[in-house]
């Protein structure tokens, strides 16, 4: 099954029934003047959505009662209200689990949403809020969602690696969690025990393939507080750290005597690489040089 699915409609009920996470009953405050767009990229439990409005509208609806959803407009947006709360340029809407809301959209608009288990943001709340975020928060945010959309249309698996998807998941939880007035990286109870058990896993499961919902199971802990663990111990996500991991096992793939690599492309995808240039441009940030020459020295080595 394809990680993205992108849908054009001729009709803003169709794009309405077939979104995902929210159900909506749609009236058209004038004619339509584009097409009805849907991109929905599922990313493990969360799932980021991307929209184009045909036109001027008015919708009744009601959000999934398992997920807290973020939406907020990807360009300048004519006006906009949700439950009498009015979008501005750096606002974002924030709708509780289950949150019942009748909104209004002036002209066509190009949107995002992002949906995921209420218990991964530091805040939660029924029905709608309207936050509102610097000018540098906002731009990060929309940086995430242009990153990740990038990410994806270069990868051409059918199925996106589950690494990947923590990778993409918690770069825009940690943009969107910063948007939130509670935002809290405090460790966990038991913190100490925890980071035992922490290197435990680390050490036990020696493969690449390692995923945050693998760590999750092995600690008994939520997601949220994997992350909250992670952020109290190394300063960074979980999928951040696996992701640094995976490129020193690179490193030391690329720098075997015992058993040399045919090429870099070779160690890319043995290690869950799958945009050799965001490979390349990462390995070289972080030792100095391009993975190309990690290569070529150790074969000058052998010799």
């Amino acid at each position: 099954m394809s990680h993205l699915r992108t849908h054009v409609f001729g009709d803003g009920d169709e794009a309405m029934a077939a979104m995902t996470g929210a159900s909506l009953e749609l009236s058209l405050r004038g004619p339509t003047t584009g097409d009805w767009k849907l991109t929905e990229v599922r990313l493990g439990g969360a799932m980021l959505t991307l929209g184009e409005t045909g036109a001027s509208m008015a919708a009744l609806g009601g959000t999934d009662p398992g997920l807290h959803s973020f939406v907020f407009p990807l360009r300048a947006a004519g006006r906009w209200t949700v439950n009498r709360i009015t979008l501005g340029p750096r606002r974002i809407f924030s709708f509780g689990p289950g949150a019942e809301f009748a909104e209004t959209i002036d002209d066509p608009t190009s949107w995002v949403m992002f949906q995921a288990d209420p218990d991964l943001f530091g805040q939660a709340h029924g029905g709608v809020a309207g936050i509102t975020v610097p000018d540098e928060t906002m731009t990060r945010l929309h940086s995430r969602v242009a990153e990740a959309m990038r990410t994806l249309i270069r990868c051409h698996e059918p199925g996106l690696p589950p690494p990947l998807q923590d990778e993409l998941r918690e770069s825009l939880l940690e943009a969107l969690n910063l948007c939130l007035p509670c935002n809290r990286f405090e460790p966990p109870a038991a913190y100490g025990a925890y980071a035992t058990r922490l290197r435990e896993c680390l050490r036990s499961h020696p493969e690449v393939a390692l995923t945050v919902r693998d760590m999750c199971t092995h600690l008994s802990l939520s997601e949220r507080s994997l992350r909250r663990l992670f952020r109290a111990s190394f300063r960074m996500g979980p999928a951040r750290y696996l992701r640094i991991r995976r490129l020193h096992r690179s490193r030391q793939a690329l720098r075997s005597r015992k058993n040399p690599p045919e090429s870099v492309t070779s160690v890319c995808m043995a290690f869950g690489f799958f945009d050799q240039g965001r490979f390349a441009r990462e390995y070289q940030a972080l030792f100095g040089e391009l993975p190309s020459q990690t290569l070529r020295n150790a074969r000058g080595q052998n010799w």
